[in-house]
């Protein structure tokens, strides 16, 4: 089970098995778009901006966090997930920068560094934001449900260039010597039952099978609404991003 960057080293050195989707009893549930000839979705993610509606007004999109009132309530994190590295990488984008250049951003980031709320680590944002010691940041809709689960005022904002979306993919390693067994532990992964069980706290993920009715919280009110939103070449994003952990770790240091 790998996130797109991991999918994508996988892929270059070799490691899956050909996927066979008709081996899956739910593959009519499951939006073409989320299966492919090495493997298939378990999770999706969509990435936006998540506020703090009774402190904060409503961020139209990236280029308001670094300006006031948003920039010196700001909650920042790196490229260490996927969330961070996407949100990163749009914000690049509105300031000239490309899916291979974030240097726009980091030298944007630098300019407000002074003045934002916080830099941390992925894990601890969250609990920073529930303490009130941030009240915007960059992050995925199931970080928001999460904490909206905890009685936490927040909300979760669609940028104006628009929500990044991922998947989560399970696949067959090479090689594989039980192959029945791992059909039909990935057909149980992306069922109705366990699809529905997975969107409930305390995980809060986005379900793949189409028969699962989604969160009112969602930006979307279906699965192939997803195909509109912003998504990005991990094969190219890969190779830099040990060099984008290294940067922002070291230029964001306080």
């Amino acid at each position: 089970m790998l996130d797109p960057g991991p999918r994508a080293t996988a892929l270059e050195r070799g490691m899956f098995e050909k996927f066979d989707a008709s081996k899956l009893t739910s593959r009519a549930a499951i939006p073409a778009a989320l299966v492919d000839e090495w493997g298939v979705g378990c999770n999706a993610q969509v990435v936006g901006i998540a506020y703090n509606p009774k402190k904060l007004p409503k961020p139209k999109g990236y280029a308001d966090l670094f300006k006031e009132p948003w920039v010196s309530r700001l909650g920042l994190t790196g490229f260490g997930t996927t969330f961070g590295t996407v949100s990163l990488i749009e914000i690049a984008k509105i300031f000239g920068g490309s899916e291979t250049n974030i240097d726009p951003a980091l030298a944007e980031l630098k300019k407000v560094l002074p003045k934002v709320a916080a830099v941390s680590s992925p894990a601890a944002l969250p609990g920073l934001f529930q303490q009130g010691q941030c009240d915007v940041t960059y992050t995925n809709t199931q970080t928001v449900t999460t904490l909206k689960d905890r009685g936490v005022d927040i909300e979760f904002a669609v940028p104006e260039t628009g929500a990044t979306t991922f998947l989560t993919t399970l696949h067959i390693a090479k090689g594989c010597e039980n192959l029945d067994a791992a059909y039909k532990y990935i057909d149980t992964v992306v069922s109705k039952g366990v699809q529905d069980a997975l969107q409930k706290p305390p995980y809060n993920f986005i379900p793949v099978n189409k028969e699962v009715a989604l969160g009112k919280d969602l930006p979307m009110r279906s699965l192939d609404e997803m195909s509109k939103f912003v998504t990005h070449d991990w094969s190219k994003i890969n190779p830099l991003r040990g060099q984008w952990i290294d940067r922002f770790n070291r230029e964001m240091a306080k």
